[in-house]
């Protein structure tokens, strides 16, 4: 299942016993049901207008469904672990007060 469907999975969810059928949910966000059903596995990303009204009646960031929706369509790989981002860190966990060139072996001619 694709992660746009959990993320419709987990507003239903979160309604029980009176989680939305999947027709409500369709309606609201001006889909037919078989639209929606679709998107468990989309071969195509919905409108931007759909993702919105997906996620005004979520409750789910904008951006957090457009992420699933790239995600489902292939834009955006699973990452395979997290990468380590080195930000204004310099040597013996200083921070960078920037300046100077490049270092030593880094493009200084000096070899």
């Amino acid at each position: 299942m694709g992660k746009l469907f959990d993320l419709i999975e987990e507003h239903r969810d979160r309604h029980r016993p009176y989680e939305p059928s999947y027709s409500q949910v369709a309606e609201q966000v001006d889909v037919s049901k078989q639209t929606l059903l679709n998107w468990r596995a989309p071969v195509k990303l919905p409108t931007a207008e759909h993702l919105a009204s997906l996620a005004r009646i979520t409750g789910v960031p904008y951006l957090r469904v457009l992420d699933a929706a790239l995600h489902d369509a292939g834009y955006l790989p699973e990452p395979a672990s997290k990468p380590h981002v080195r930000r204004g860190k310099g040597r013996g966990g200083q921070v960078s007060r920037g300046g100077g060139g490049p270092r030593r072996g880094e493009g200084s001619g000096d070899q």
